[in-house]
C-alpha cells in the first residue's frame, strides 16, 4: 500500500514485500467458457487451483515463489483473482497478521488460514521464525465437495 504522507502507516517496514495471485484454473479456453456463460449456464467446477501460476509438485525439484531471511518479518499481498471459487490462503507451520484489507488497514489480528473471495485482495505479515527450510503456501477451494489445492514454496535463505 502507498499510504498519503500524513497517514501513517500502522507497523513497520517490511523487510520485504511479495505479490500472491490466487485463481481457480481451467482447461478450457476463455472462449469456450464465454460461450457457457453467454448461453445461460454457469461455469462448471475448475480444473485446479494456482498460486502466481503454478503449482508445486513437492517433489524437491520445485523452485521457490519467494524467499525469507530468518528472523525477519515480510508483508504478503494475497489476492484472488480467480473466477468462481474462495480460495482459503495459509502457510504451512506460520501464522499472518492482517494488517490491510481492500488497500484500508485494518484491525491487525492473527490468523493461520484466511479465505479470500473472487476479486479480493489483502496484506499479511508474516514473520520467518521457524526452522530454516522450505514451507508450502496452500490455497484449497471452499465451498465445495470437491477440494481442489494448489501449493507454492517459501524457502528460508
Amino acid at each position: 500500500m502507498n499510504s498519503r504522507l500524513l497517514i501513517p502507516v500502522p507497523y513497520a517496514d517490511p523487510e520485504d514485500d511479495y505479490t500472491v495471485i490466487l485463481n481457480d484454473w481451467y482447461t478450457k479456453s476463455h472462449t469456450a467458457l464465454q460461450k457457457l456463460l453467454d448461453s445461460g449456464r454457469t461455469l462448471a467446477r475448475p480444473d485446479g487451483v494456482l498460486v502466481n501460476g503454478k503449482n508445486a509438485m513437492g517433489d524437491g525439484k520445485d523452485e521457490p515463489l519467494f524467499t525469507m531471511k530468518p528472523g525477519k518479518t515480510y508483508k504478503y499481498r494475497i489476492c484472488n483473482a480467480g473466477l468462481k471459487n474462495t480460495l482459503n490462503f495459509r502457510i504451512q507451520g506460520h501464522t499472518m497478521k492482517l494488517v490491510e484489507m481492500e488497500g484500508s488497514h485494518v484491525v491487525q489480528n492473527v490468523y493461520e488460514s484466511l479465505d479470500v473471495h473472487v476479486g479480493q485482495c489483502f496484506s499479511v505479515l508474516v514473520t520467518s521464525n521457524q526452522a530454516p527450510k522450505d514451507y508450502y503456501m496452500v490455497a484449497s477451494t471452499r465451498f465445495n465437495k470437491q477440494v481442489l489445492t494448489a501449493k507454492g514454496i517459501i524457502r528460508y535463505t
